[in-house]
């Protein structure tokens, strides 16, 4: 099999891809006349938002599944202000024919220095995964190849976003939340969760701890790091609850929008999906991840474009310290272009775009696997 097998994958899958590029207009023009709106409620201001990301994806996997075009995220977002010291968020997903509760929280906002929410949100570990979607240069975080399912533990493919999602040290849980800025460079971030994920109860005695800090060294520059303790246990008769521990160390260089845009993150620790009974001590991974992006307004503002933003993605990722040639790299070339928001004016407004994202995966046996992914982003 060739290094790159398909790009596009079947004559079928190259129709498809143009029908999805030719519909994005149709797909977006209506953000240009939709901003988050704000009404008075039964009890305080409600905004209301949203995002709608459909994608186009292919694989070169043998026997794997047709290229298929699906609603990835179809959310609405409802921001409820209180007063100056009180508010709160709902934003259900109903990508898939379902509805999924992502954010729901209540926030206090004691002091600048000490926000306390309780709700479902996201933990406070890692940098790609705290970043919006809508901001983020990826079609995929994890940049999954459809059909390819290989990685010890986590399956799919072990790239950075896999491995820090799927072990429960990342992406959203139901707990409670601190965070605040504490001088003007330092801010901070402490959350305690049940661990299971969103959208269900806990199932031990054990809770999930995460904290980091964020120092902005200058106006364009901040480095973090992050700690992360998951609980887990086996459903065993003599079921005990373990901890699985991970640490990161993350920085950022520039900002979404702005010209170049550089994002990297090294993250290491327990793989406990790979513990084979309850007390065993689980092997280490490792992984990190660069991305780099370089934005370029587009002169005419007349026009429909905004501007266009070329980027690049090499991910790492080693399941098992233990174990030899159980890992893989991921590089991802794409390109996105943006449309403008004739309501909003200057590089942070428009997020509207097409997206243009390229997976490579290299496992470290097997062959190279590829997925070609075309993504719309409408937001408002």
């Amino acid at each position: 099999m060739a290094p790159l097998p398909m790009l596009v994958g079947t004559r079928d899958a190259l129709m498809k891809a143009v029908r999805v590029a030719a519909l994005v207009g149709l797909a977006l023009l209506p953000a240009a006349h939709l901003a988050g709106q704000e009404a008075t409620g039964r009890a305080g201001a409600v905004t209301i938002g949203g995002r709608l990301h459909t994608q186009f994806a292919t694989t070169s996997v043998d026997d794997g599944p047709p290229a298929d075009i699906f609603q990835r995220r179809a959310r609405l977002e409802v921001d409820i202000r209180l007063g100056d010291r009180l508010d709160a968020r709902v934003m259900p997903d109903f990508a898939g024919g379902r509805t999924a509760l992502q954010d729901a929280y209540l926030r206090f906002r004691v002091a600048p220095a000490l926000r306390f929410s309780l709700g479902q949100f996201k933990r406070a570990f890692d940098l790609f995964e705290l970043d919006s979607s809508t901001e983020l240069p990826l079609v995929e975080r994890d940049g999954r190849i459809p059909g390819l399912s290989d990685c010890p533990g986590v399956g799919s493919i072990c790239s950075y976003s896999r491995l820090t999602e799927d072990l429960g040290f990342a992406g959203r849980d139901a707990g409670v939340r601190l965070d605040g800025r504490l001088t003007e460079t330092v801010s901070y971030e402490a959350t305690i969760t049940n661990g299971e994920g969103i959208n269900v109860r806990d199932v031990n005695e054990g809770k999930s701890y995460s904290a980091r800090v964020t120092v902005a060294a200058t106006d364009r520059l901040a480095v973090g790091i992050g700690a992360a303790l998951h609980d887990y246990f086996f459903d065993t008769p003599t079921a005990e609850t373990d901890y699985a521990t991970a640490l990161s160390v993350d920085a950022k260089l520039g900002r979404y929008r702005r010209g170049p845009l550089l994002m990297g993150s090294l993250v290491w620790g327990d793989n406990w999906l790979l513990a084979e009974d309850a007390g065993d001590t689980p092997p280490r991974f490792l992984t990190a991840q660069i991305l780099g992006a370089w934005y370029q307004p587009m002169a005419n503002e007349d026009g429909l474009l905004a501007g266009f933003e070329p980027m690049a993605r090499l991910s790492l990722g080693d399941p098992d310290g233990d174990s030899a040639d159980d890992g893989g790299i991921l590089f991802t070339p794409g390109l996105h272009v943006y449309f403008r928001n004739a309501f909003c004016e200057g590089a942070g407004c428009s997020r509207n775009r097409l997206g243009v994202n390229l997976d490579i995966y290299s496992p470290s046996q097997g062959s190279t696997q590829t997925s070609l992914k075309i993504m719309s982003y409408l937001y408002f």
